[in-house]
């Protein structure tokens, strides 16, 4: 079955949907509990639920005003607290956002002292975009969807996979929690974030900025990065000594890695190409005597060789080590490559791993769905040795988990604090989280997250080169300022394997921005985000 373009946008939410529930503050995120039955759940419902629902019905159909939504776009560009958040309360009291509870209350048919009333009775709440994408993204459409949680951190997505919005006309929409959706999402929730005393006063001081979004992708993009990873990024990404904390790999302690022990241990660091893949050949650098490029050799245009670039891929795919239990590993790897803006020799690489299923949680598989378009995103560069200028290193690398979604983990992180299978800032070893795939750069880093275990109930651990095959080149896109789709090797394509490993006979479109990826299952909804979402966002 073909997948189908869908233009509908967001889905009405049935009656009787669920809201988010409070729950504990400490669970057991090793193996998560199934959603609690609808009946449970609405006498779980906190008791600020119904108010805060009332303020985002509101704010929303405030927001059917074209005027009101740059107001806010304006207010949350130039909030200098985290996300860009405001403080509910505080920004509906003041000059800007008093516009808004007009609006708010007069939608909702009552007086403005009523409806600041309404907010007043709740606890200190914090008002954001919430999702990175919509903050670089959003320019204020209407096609925006506001949404509010009485609870928040772990309680507000542990129960449920959706909770309920409002559009700017009022209508009740699913908002996901584990995975991406399809609009501008606000949220509404309890404050965890230090004001201070008149947050209002702080945000009318803080710069007036001059741009037509809230964020910026390199700003929302240097917010998850590591330390080490925005040290090496704020020096040129040049070779630095590894971290000390987190070695890359012991061969004593570990049988998949070959080469020495962590932090200079190897003998060398890096990966060597064959001969011919020198910054000259593949930048074609016309003073090493290299051919130009033309659309015989670089088809993407994005000044690579095509087969250093295929090269490049090939040597730096990553090792998954994920859990012998997982019960849906089967996927079909597609990649991109591009330049590192800023930089002389850097390729960045996007592995798409494009699987077939997200399996769901563990044990109970709540919350599983058709694919699952998590990405590992690899920056490497020849640093000229004048001695080898095949050898190539890794700088960092991005690891997407469950990223745009409400337990968005996605991290950057340096050479030093990878581990390596063979030899030290070469291809990196990345942990998957059972079933869930979300990627992590160590095993401990996965048994910390509260959404995610790499351990298993039975033994072992396996170990998988991902696959990079030559005919999986996405081409690029997004990389230049006016997008050509000339550029893209490929887009829709059907399986490699239709009807074995878990695939069915469906066409995924990588650059397509939506409808979801579903793994070749055929399905139009209900799966992971659209890849287009990540290589637009990394600029692929």
């Amino acid at each position: 079955m073909h997948r189908l373009p869908n233009s509908a946008g967001l889905v009405v939410a049935a009656a009787g949907l669920c809201i988010a529930t409070a729950c504990s503050d400490t669970p057991d995120a090793r193996v998560p509990t199934a959603p609690m039955a609808p009946s449970a759940q609405v006498s779980m419902v906190p008791a600020h639920q119904t108010t805060v629902d009332s303020v985002a019905r509101g704010i929303a159909l405030a927001m059917a005003s074209s005027d009101v939504r740059t107001r806010l776009l304006d207010d949350f560009r130039d909030s200098p607290f985290p996300a860009h958040a405001l403080e509910l309360s505080s920004y509906l009291n003041g000059t800007q956002g008093s516009v808004i509870a007009r609006d708010a209350a007069r939608a909702l048919s009552m007086s403005q002292p009523a409806f600041l009333k309404l907010v007043a009775a709740l606890p200190s709440m914090l008002v954001k975009m919430e999702r990175p994408i919509d903050r670089v993204k959003w320019t204020a459409t209407a096609n925006v969807v506001v949404y509010g949680s009485a609870v928040n951190g772990l309680a507000r997505v542990q129960n449920t996979p959706t909770t309920t919005g409002f559009t700017t006309n009022g209508s009740v929409v699913t908002v996901p929690l584990w995975t991406a959706g399809h609009a501008p999402f606000v949220l509404i929730m309890p404050s965890d974030v230090a004001f201070g005393k008149n947050p209002e006063h702080t945000r009318l001081a803080a710069p007036h900025l001059a741009r037509a979004t809230i964020s910026t992708r390199d700003e929302e993009i240097r917010a998850t990065m590591s330390p080490e990873a925005l040290t090496l990024a704020s020096n040129g990404q040049r070779q630095m000594q590894p971290m000390s904390m987190v070695p890359p790999c012991d061969p004593n302690q570990d049988p998949a890695c070959s080469g020495g022990g962590g932090g200079g241990g190897y003998d060398t660091d890096g990966t060597r190409l064959s001969a011919q893949y020198t910054p000259g050949y593949c930048f074609a650098w016309s003073a090493w005597g290299a051919a130009p490029l033309d659309a015989s050799n670089d088809r993407d245009s994005d000044g690579i060789r095509d087969d250093c670039e295929f090269a490049i891929a090939w040597a730096f795919r990553p090792m998954l080590a994920r859990n012998n239990a997982d019960d849906a590993p089967g996927k079909e790897p597609h990649w991109s490559v591009t330049r590192i803006p800023g930089s002389v020799t850097g390729v960045r690489i996007f592995y798409a791993l494009s699987y077939y299923r997200d399996a769901g949680f563990p044990i109970t598989h709540t919350q599983s769905h058709d694919g699952d378009s998590e990405f590992i995103i690899v920056d490497v560069q020849n640093d000229m040795n004048p001695y080898d200028y095949t050898l190539w290193e890794v700088n960092d690398a991005t690891l997407s988990a469950h990223w745009q979604s409400s337990v968005d983990q996605t991290m950057t992180w340096g050479a030093g604090s990878l581990e390596y299978p063979e030899v030290y800032r070469g291809r990196p070893r990345i942990w998957a989280s059972w079933d869930k795939h979300a990627n992590y750069n160590t095993k401990d880093n996965c048994q910390s997250s509260w959404t995610d275990t790499c351990d298993s109930i039975t033994t072992g651990t396996v170990y998988d080169d991902l696959e990079v095959r030559s005919d999986a080149n996405l081409g690029n896109y997004y990389d230049v300022p006016y997008p050509s789709a000339s550029r893209q090797l490929m887009d829709c394509v059907s399986s490699w394997h239709p009807g074995t490993g878990g695939a069915a006979y469906g066409i995924e479109c990588f650059w397509e921005t939506f409808p979801d990826f579903a793994g070749w299952q055929g399905t139009t909804s209900g799966g992971a985000g659209a890849y287009g979402n990540s290589l637009s966002f990394y600029g692929f």
